[in-house]
């Protein structure tokens, strides 16, 4: 069994045995005390997924949801080889940190080999960030990266300026 594999079970189950403790406790106190039945049970539920928003119900369970990242940064200002390392090291550490990052400067390789105009590439990076949960800029000027972040903020989602802000909110949603 791979690492990923081995986390994704472990989070899986950290999550399950979240919920059975949280409906052992509201089984026994909800009969014990108040009686009430299904409906009681749903609105115990909703509660719960208020203060875990990262929790989705998927296939018939509770799962931890994997927060998508979008990463938006200069590329073609300054060195581009730098550009693309800077977005590689945030979407490392967001990794690390469990969360899914997208890094549109990947891209750059494709490029080497099949160059394309500047504005292709724009539309196709503006095409993913409503994909994604929230946008994270990292510093530098960059005409694209900031129509990414009007992108964002159209859609509606959460932009962050530095990977520990972002890490910060979504670790204080979950507890």
């Amino acid at each position: 069994m791979d690492v990923y594999h081995g986390i994704h079970l472990n989070q899986k189950m950290l999550c399950l045995i979240m919920i059975f403790i949280v409906m052992v406790t509201y089984t026994f106190i909800s009969r014990e005390l108040w009686g009430f039945g299904f409906l009681g049970k749903q609105r115990y539920i909703e509660k719960i997924l208020k203060i875990y928003p990262m929790m989705k119900f998927q296939k018939g369970e509770y799962v931890m949801k994997k927060i998508k990242v979008y990463i938006a940064s200069p590329y073609t200002k300054g060195d581009t080889a730098i550009n693309v390392r800077n977005q590689i090291e945030a979407a490392d550490l967001l990794m690390t940190c469990g969360f899914v990052p997208f890094v549109p400067l990947l891209s750059h390789f494709q490029h080497i080999i099949f160059p394309r105009d500047y504005q292709d590439w724009i539309e196709y990076d503006l095409e993913w960030v409503p994909t994604c949960d929230c946008l994270l800029r990292l510093e530098g000027d960059s005409h694209g990266a900031d129509n990414e972040v009007k992108k964002a903020i159209e859609c509606g989602m959460p932009v962050f300026y530095t990977a520990n802000e972002l890490i910060t909110y979504y670790r204080e949603e979950t507890i």
